[in-house]
């Protein structure tokens, strides 16, 4: 597979991650940082009962999903019940955690990873083109996308966005706050992990460092700089913080002063454009709710 289309499938492949993501943050007000470990579980579901049982591609997705789903939800149910500053906490350490699981049990291979995970295949068609992966990962995109913005524009999405404006106002009005979060780390999660198992098909190679904090951080820097809330944003937030730094990479400098040259040039992007753009390469358009004043 060529250079620019690998970008092309991983720019759709971390855009369904960063959507999946801005469920979390954007409407539900929900601050995690352990959505790479949820992503790893789909990869690594996928990767391990593919060669270890010769199970089905797509029975590999739902167990994965199953899997990142129980995650979240035990992580939430915890976690919401004391305060949401404690999910944040909660979440990293959950990352910490996971990171260590795979590092260190031989199910997963260790540090070395799994090798050899096959192209995925559903349905009798193996996805083992690069046509074939750009094809899947942008429709797997347009399905997040779909996913995700009808969950928002129902009655849900509504009384999820209520509560991340005033949660107190918003069970007052009869929605059951926390149960509503819960539900929505659960799918947040769910959908993760089926990036996780397409992802795995395409590099063939399930490794603790693809799914490390980093990798989280990463995730989070695409929502807030595309625009937290906006579908279209963090997409475009995706496609930004994957394409400069490989186009920094074709920078002809000095060999002594590329990578650190290189990191200089990213990290002040990374600072300007909230400074420029405070709200976002492309803010959404979903104004939070507005209290009434007596």
């Amino acid at each position: 597979m060529g250079y620019w289309q690998t970008l092309v499938v991983l720019v759709a492949l971390f855009g369904s991650l960063a959507v999946s993501l801005n469920l979390l943050l954007g409407s539900g007000g929900i601050f995690s940082v352990s959505h790479a470990l949820v992503f790893g579980v789909g990869a690594y579901a996928t990767a391990i009962l593919e060669t270890r049982t010769g199970a089905s591609f797509l029975v590999t997705v739902l167990v994965g999903m199953a899997l990142a789903a129980l995650i979240n939800l035990l992580i939430a149910g915890v976690s919401l019940r004391v305060s949401e500053d404690y999910l944040i906490i909660a979440s990293f350490g959950l990352q910490l955690i996971g990171t260590t699981v795979l590092n260190g049990w031989s199910l997963t291979g260790g540090a070395d990873g799994i090798y050899g995970v096959p192209y995925p295949k559903i349905f009798g068609w193996t996805i083992d083109s690069a046509g074939a992966f750009i094809g899947v990962s942008i429709g797997l995109l347009v399905i997040t996308v779909v996913v995700v913005e009808t969950i928002e524009r129902s009655s849900c999405g509504l009384a999820l966005r209520a509560a991340r404006d005033d949660e107190v106002g918003a069970r007052a009005y009869g929605v059951h706050t926390r149960m509503l979060k819960t539900a929505t780390c659960v799918a947040s999660g769910a959908l993760a992990a089926v990036v996780g198992s397409l992802y795995v098909g395409f590099i063939t190679l399930a490794s603790p460092v693809e799914f490390n904090i980093q990798i989280s951080i990463l995730l989070l820097s695409m929502v807030v700089i595309g625009g937290t809330g906006s579908t279209v944003g963090v997409i475009l937030g995706a496609a930004l913080l994957e394409y400069v730094p490989q186009g920094l990479q074709q920078i002809s400098l000095p060999s002594n002063y590329i990578g650190p040259g290189q990191q200089v040039i990213y990290g002040l992007m990374l600072v300007l454009i909230p400074l420029l753009r405070p709200r976002g390469i492309f803010p959404s358009r979903r104004a939070p709710i507005q209290r009434r004043e007596n």
